[in-house]
């Protein structure tokens, strides 16, 4: 069970029994849509399996803050 706080996007990848994949982010290469203020993501493998992930592109951006200090 997870907690998820209003405006973020919960995404689900599931093995399904392949022994590899992939995936990326909500409207890629664009940036997420302004509604959205986090993104959880589960990674889900079958039973014995272990889920490695690799990344070929990974960018950080400070969050945007609302508060006038």
């Amino acid at each position: 069970m997870y907690l998820l706080l209003a405006g973020c996007k919960c995404i689900v990848v599931e093995s399904n029994g392949g022994s590899e994949g992939h995936f990326q982010s909500t409207n890629y290469p664009k940036p997420y849509p302004a509604s959205i203020s986090c993104v959880l993501y589960t990674f889900v493998g079958d039973l014995g399996e272990i889920v490695e992930l690799s990344f070929s592109r990974f960018d950080l951006h400070a969050p945007r803050s609302n508060s006038a200090t």
